[in-house]
């Protein structure tokens, strides 16, 4: 008896991968117990940073908290992002995922929308706990434009995630690149690095901030009010180096790459 393929059904809609996906990253137990840490530490990062501006006499600021947040909360978030990006080839799904799916950019693009999802959810966590300790005793010190800023700051840093992870489609390597550049772009290259060659070559100084990712996101997330145009083009040049560089090349290998 002969068997044949039923090609008049409809292809899967993108609706519905989303929401496979959207299951796949919390309908699971690391899943569950990713939010559950992600909530957890920002409660504890701002009941330390709360009892510190008490004990130092400081005015407790919204901007303090999320930053103090960020730091914490955007490394879990975007190892989510990651193990989402590269759960078809770490856990080698992709040959049940890409027959029922052929057209690989539905994936990707399933992906993407949870992973901004899930940042976004995160963001407004942060905000909301934040938010609730500063009415309690503190000073809420943001506009709208700064909020919307900073979650700018957080889109930037997932869309870099998800790069890193369908690039190397292995999560391990990429947790590991995100965070490496992560801690050493934040607290030594941009603090620290890129000042002292500015100092010794005029060429460095003139050049450095537009290819900064970490420079200008930290400077785009503390600014007052909306940032400057110059601020806005330096994040764009050095996203389009840091993030869309491999962010394209990594949809480009998801969609290239033989499935074994």
């Amino acid at each position: 008896m002969s068997t044949t393929l039923d090609t008049s059904r409809a292809d899967v809609p993108l609706l519905r991968l989303i929401g496979v996906e959207f299951r796949k990253s919390v309908d699971t137990l690391a899943g569950r117990w990713m939010l559950i840490v992600i909530a957890a530490l920002t409660l504890i990062v701002d009941l330390i940073v709360v009892a510190i501006a008490n004990a130092a006499d400081f005015d407790l600021r919204l901007s303090s908290l999320l930053w103090s947040q960020k730091n914490v909360m955007l490394p879990i978030v975007a190892a989510m992002a990651i193990l989402l990006a590269t759960s078809e080839w770490t856990q080698r799904t992709a040959m049940v995922t890409f027959t029922l799916v052929p057209d690989r950019w539905k994936t990707v693009a399933a992906k993407s929308v949870v992973a901004l999802l899930l940042g976004t959810a995160a963001f407004l966590l942060s905000l909301g706990i934040g938010g609730l300790l500063t009415f309690a005793g503190g000073h809420w010190d943001l506009s709208f434009s700064d909020v919307t800023v900073r979650y700018l700051t957080w889109v930037v840093f997932l869309a870099q995630a998800l790069g890193l992870g369908f690039l190397f489609l292995n999560s391990a390597a990429a947790i590991v690149t995100f965070y490496a550049l992560f801690v050493l772009g934040t607290f030594i290259v941009a603090p620290i690095v890129g000042p002292l060659l500015g100092l010794k070559s005029q060429f460095v100084e003139s050049t450095w901030p537009w290819i900064d990712l970490y420079r200008a996101t930290f400077l785009t997330y503390h600014s007052d009010g909306w940032p400057s145009g110059d601020l806005w083009g330096q994040l764009a040049t050095s996203s389009l180096i840091w993030v869309g560089i491999p962010l394209a090349i990594g949809i480009w290998r998801v969609l290239h790459a033989e499935v074994k």
